[in-house]
């Protein structure tokens, strides 16, 4: 959360905003709302050599994160309920 208000650009990004202060869920929120879907980068050429840049090791990174990530999480709400 915290580097989300700091980031230069989604810190003013009205779904950003919303999510951070709107008190009721964000789901019925995201019913109401027109959300545009336009990617951001869709109106920039990629370098010829972006995919030369990533990692061969990239498939078996995510798969480490992605088993050490939902144990984090469960760690850290367990400390938040804990601690309200």
């Amino acid at each position: 959360m915290n580097s989300l208000v700091r980031h230069p650009i989604l810190r003013n990004d009205d779904l950003v905003i919303t999510f951070i202060t709107v008190p009721t869920e964000l789901s019925l929120w995201r019913k109401s709302a027109s959300i545009p879907l336009v990617e951001e980068f869709t109106d920039r050429e990629l370098p010829p050599d972006l995919e030369s840049r990533i990692p061969a090791e990239l498939d078996s990174q995510l798969d480490r994160i992605r088993t050490t990530l939902m144990p984090a999480i469960n760690i850290y709400v367990y400390f938040s309920l804990e601690d309200s």
